[in-house]
């Protein structure tokens, strides 16, 4: 039962990061190939539920479905399934449940022209051993054989995640950031991994941050580092929650102290804050020399935007050398 359970969570746990438009977007966007795409318009991405009911009463439930739309009004189904085990059945399951979604369809989600959408089934595979089930049923066929045809075809498109892509994707891609926590050599530049995407994710986008560091503590850390200091990565949650509220909180001060005692000194009063927030930040990351060392490369900046470029820098940098060495470089 427990080790169900713990399937069970792993599973929930993906689910979550593929609940993501953002997310889905770039899998599409930096994996998937274009011929395949066509024009799709990924800004009317859109969630669907993944239960698929046929008139028998058949209920079958898949991981997501989402859907988009061309520019020329037409739809397209994608369905998601996510897979940490090599099945050899999933040419069978996708059809399977390709015709049942085709069946549940209503007329309305069928377009205007009351013609079937188009559907493209993804496979994404977070197992650890390679991906080698065929997405055509006629694979396991006699090739030679006539009926072989009504099973022939591709029937899904499948994504391994610890396979290195044929063309590398944009550097600020969600679900490249998620194959590369996936394949990191180590604890250490995992953690570096997350730092920077967390640098550029944006703030709304908090749940799925959580999801991924939720990811690597439920599936990464166990299976690849069972060793490695979990400590290590709640350190970066905090650190990237108080980063993130750094300028709403300065500003908020600069406005309440400058009410109060003018702009000048409320001004002064807000760098000086920001200053000491950002040596508190580095010290508590890379040790109380560093966080000296940087509030003696602050001490005369005045100005808001060099005060932001160091916040970037200690989430950016490993190291509080490499931290100081870029600050005095940038000059």
């Amino acid at each position: 039962m427990a080790d169900q359970e713990h399937r069970e969570h792993k599973d929930h746990v993906g689910k979550r990061l593929f609940r993501s438009q953002r997310f889905v977007a770039d899998l599409l966007r930096g994996f998937v190939p274009a011929e395949l795409l066509g024009e799709l318009d990924l800004s009317t991405l859109r969630g669907m539920p993944a239960e698929y009911l046929g008139r028998g009463g058949r209920r079958r439930v898949g991981d997501l479905l989402w859907v988009a739309d061309r520019p020329s009004g037409a739809r397209v189904l994608l369905p998601i399934e996510i897979q940490s085990t090599d099945d050899p059945r999933m040419a069978a399951r996708v059809m399977a449940r390709t015709g049942l979604l085709y069946e549940s369809l209503t007329p309305a989600a069928r377009g205007a022209d009351g013609r079937l959408p188009l559907v493209l089934p993804l496979v994404v595979h977070v197992g650890a051993g390679p991906w080698t089930a065929a997405d055509d049923l006629a694979a396991g066929m006699d090739g030679g054989d006539p009926l072989a045809e009504f099973a022939a075809g591709r029937r899904f498109f499948a994504l391994d995640v610890a396979a290195p892509g044929r063309d590398d994707p944009p550097e600020r891609n969600r679900m490249a950031v998620f194959a590369r926590v996936h394949r990191s050599p180590a604890a250490a530049a995992l953690a570096r991994e997350l730092a920077d995407a967390f640098a550029w994710i944006g703030g709304d986008e908090r749940e799925l941050r959580e999801a991924l560091l939720d990811w690597v503590y439920a599936v990464v850390l166990p299976t690849r580092f069972p060793e490695a200091d979990r400590r290590e990565f709640e350190r970066l949650e905090d650190e990237v929650t108080l980063l993130e509220e750094r300028v709403q909180r300065w500003t908020r001060e600069w406005l309440e102290e400058g009410r109060a005692e003018g702009m000048e000194r409320g001004l002064a009063r807000g760098l000086a804050h920001e200053r000491g927030l950002l040596c508190r930040q580095a010290s508590r990351r890379f040790g109380a020399d560093a966080g000296e060392r940087l509030a003696a490369v602050l001490a005369e900046v005045a100005d808001p935007a060099r005060l932001e470029e160091a916040g970037d820098l200690i989430v950016d940098c490993a190291s509080g050398e490499e931290l100081i060495g870029r600050l005095n470089g940038a000059g």
